[in-house]
């Protein structure tokens, strides 16, 4: 079934994102528009992890012109994942470790993210298979 709060959520998303020349992949909003599958990492992650999918995208802090969506954080929000978009170029994922990228302001904010994963794909498998074992 799909989960119309998600779907609500990517469609706002997309339509920011779309506004600034990049999108959401595909299979990001395929797995967040299902209920079964949207609850599977939250599901079986053994550290409290949960999905929580930004209201809007964020400013990059290292690049400009690039943004980030929250779609994951753990129970006590010292780590985040982020879509990392850039136009024209495939979307990655990213994760930092205490900082929270406001979704309001474009001042660049300080820290350090980290790439995890060269697909949304390759993290929601890797977690998953992680967790499993």
């Amino acid at each position: 079934m799909r989960t119309a709060g998600n779907v609500d959520l990517l469609t706002r998303l997309n339509t920011s994102l779309n506004a600034v020349g990049v999108a959401l992949p595909e299979d990001f909003v395929e797995f967040y528009s299902w209920s079964d599958w949207a609850a599977e990492l939250d599901t079986v992650s053994v550290t409290g992890c949960w999905t929580r999918l930004g209201p809007l995208p964020a400013f990059s802090p290292v690049e400009p012109g690039a943004f980030l969506v929250r779609f994951m954080s753990d129970q006590q929000d010292c780590v985040t994942w982020y879509l990392y978009l850039r136009r024209g170029e495939p979307a990655f994922v990213v994760h930092a470790y205490g900082l929270e990228f406001d979704y309001e302001d474009d001042d660049e904010e300080s820290g350090v993210i980290y790439r995890c994963a060269s697909t949304f794909e390759e993290f929601a498998y890797r977690f998953w298979v992680e967790n499993r074992i």
